[in-house]
């Protein structure tokens, strides 16, 4: 049935036309497959065979390959993912690294979208418990905010972060109010503002304050962030910061 070449005069009926694919059917069953016989139907029938064959093979080696393929989309996808991920991650600690307290604010008004998205970084904020102890007031008025900061300018905000309790023998809410204004101070500055934890003008709002605040009597402020709009030079005045090897242990 199978040969070297077909003998000349070999002839196939005129309805049925053939397409022999030699090179692939080698390959497939690692044998020179050429089709050969003198009976036209004996023929079609041993290529028909053969293709089937081929075909069956061809058809495992597809689904073999697309079985590869599928498993390898998730491995590619994360491949293509970790640029942007590694961006992201390096972005968030670049916040947390290279913040700064913030002392030229200028005058703009800060959109209420960034607003509650700052402040949601506060109530995001993990707490002992999940208590959730805080109560945040956002102090726009210019006036209001001015007797808690003298130096605020219009436009700028103060958020003042509170919680029950007396604000000195609280140490649970404290610490977590403390947690919160971390949060709300890094998030402003992720979102290309201006920020500076306050805490001592707390005393003077808890004295003097509270009702202009709203604040019911069993309730005492912890501390305040100032977030406003910056100058284009904001951090050449920055404090330089200790050597880890003069705050760091490792045991």
């Amino acid at each position: 049935m199978f040969g070297n070449r077909i003998p000349k005069g070999t002839k196939f009926p005129d309805n049925i036309r053939l397409i022999f694919f030699n090179r692939f059917l080698t390959e497939i069953t690692g044998k020179n497959c050429i089709l050969l016989g003198d009976n036209t139907n004996e023929c079609f029938i041993n290529f028909s065979i053969s293709g089937i064959i081929a075909g069956i093979i061809y058809s495992r080696e597809v689904l073999q390959m697309k079985k590869m393929i599928l498993g390898a989309v998730p491995l590619l996808a994360a491949l293509c993912a970790f640029p942007l991920f590694a961006q992201q991650a390096s972005r968030s600690t670049g916040i947390i690294i290279d913040h700064y307290a913030t002392r030229a604010f200028v005058t703009g008004i800060i959109p209420r979208a960034d607003l509650d998205t700052i402040v949601h970084a506060g109530i995001r904020t993990p707490s002992a418990g999940n208590r959730q102890p805080w109560y945040f007031t956002i102090v726009q008025d210019l006036n209001l905010a001015k007797k808690i900061v003298p130096q605020t300018e219009d436009g700028n905000v103060i958020i003042v972060i509170s919680a029950a309790g007396d604000g000195k023998t609280n140490t649970r809410e404290i610490i977590d109010c403390a947690l919160a204004t971390q949060s709300i101070y890094l998030a402003a500055q992720a979102l290309g503002y201006g920020s500076r934890i306050y805490t001592g003008p707390i005393a003077n709002v808890n004295t003097t304050l509270k009702n202009d605040l709203g604040f019911p009597a069993e309730r005492n402020a912890v501390a305040a962030v100032w977030v406003g709009r910056v100058s284009a030079d904001v951090v050449s005045g920055a404090s330089p910061r200790k050597a880890a090897d003069e705050t760091v242990t490792f045991k």
